[in-house]
């Protein structure tokens, strides 16, 4: 048995099901923009390009989790548990754990909160005769649930009863030195970027210029029928395109700044990087104002 003091959620069928729907949603919404793009100006197009643009929305929640399911951990020794899912972090001292069971051992099925998906069972509700229940979990069949002072935690080590042993020994062996209760929440990280002036400023500025593209664009369409978009191998223009494909520009627009801003908010995590993020925020605008450029040009 392992008795060592970290364990891991089930991460494999979790990890391969987000990445495996995200680039579903990102086949078949490029495909519904290609026939967008292919079409003139009018209903059908506008159909078809809201249409893509609904299926790009779930994909950075579905990066997300799989990232927060990738760096998931618990940490279980003398001090008391840490608990880690992506942004979201718990630390719990040892005294203020009340018991700690397996939920196969519950009188109930214990009901999963709204929103689950396999390998991301996150978030909280209240269950009868629980409480407030917090889940830190991705598998049903491996759940552990934690009480505490104010609520019960629920976790999916992989390894449930080399857990189970490893808590009954730190139990035993008693907390000299307990952690200081600690609860990071996703909220309070976008609060903190968001009251960071430098950093709000860049975002503000990139979201702002790349609305811009789009309204810019958009009045470009209906004013001309068709244009040349890029050169061929040989330097010659391309063979003009429906005008619908200007909306190209602001689309890419759109996932530099979504790249740029994910990639900040990653790097901003960490303060020796922190400028990274503010290069990253600040590039975010460059590229809008690059095609706004170019667009003003096809007038």
């Amino acid at each position: 048995m392992n008795l060592s003091n970290e364990f891991y959620p089930p991460k494999r069928r979790g990890i391969i099901f987000h990445i495996s729907l995200a680039l579903i949603l990102v086949a078949v919404g490029g495909y519904l923009f290609w026939l967008a793009v292919e079409q003139e100006a009018g209903s059908f197009f506008l159909i078809l390009m809201l249409g893509a643009i609904l299926i790009f929305v779930p994909i950075p929640i579905l990066v997300y989790r799989a990232y927060s399911l990738r760096q998931s951990r618990y940490l279980i020794d003398r001090q008391g548990l840490r608990l880690r899912w992506g942004l979201r972090a718990e630390d719990i001292p040892l005294p203020e754990i009340e018991w700690v069971r397996p939920a196969s051992e519950l009188a109930m099925d214990l009901p999963l909160p709204r929103f689950s998906s396999p390998g991301a069972i996150v978030g909280s509700r209240i269950v009868q005769d629980l409480g407030m229940v917090e889940y830190f979990a991705s598998d049903p069949s491996t759940m552990v649930l934690i009480a505490t002072y104010n609520k019960i935690y629920v976790i999916s080590p992989e390894d449930k009863k080399s857990f189970l042993a490893v808590f009954s020994r730190m139990v035993e062996m008693g907390s000299p030195s307990p952690l200081k209760s600690y609860s990071a929440l996703p909220v309070v990280f976008f609060r903190n970027v968001w009251t960071d002036r430098m950093a709000r400023l860049s975002l503000i500025s990139g979201i702002a210029l790349t609305i811009g593209l789009f309204i810019l664009v958009a009045a470009v369409i209906p004013s001309i029928s068709s244009f040349q978009l890029g050169f061929n191998r040989l330097g010659q223009p391309l063979e003009a395109g429906p005008s619908a494909r200007l909306l190209l520009l602001p689309i890419l627009a759109s996932f530099t700044l979504a790249f740029d801003v994910l990639a900040g908010l990653f790097f901003y995590r960490r303060p020796r990087k922190q400028s990274i993020a503010y290069l990253l925020w600040a590039s975010s605008s460059l590229v809008p104002i690059l095609l706004i450029i170019a667009t003003l040009f096809m007038l």
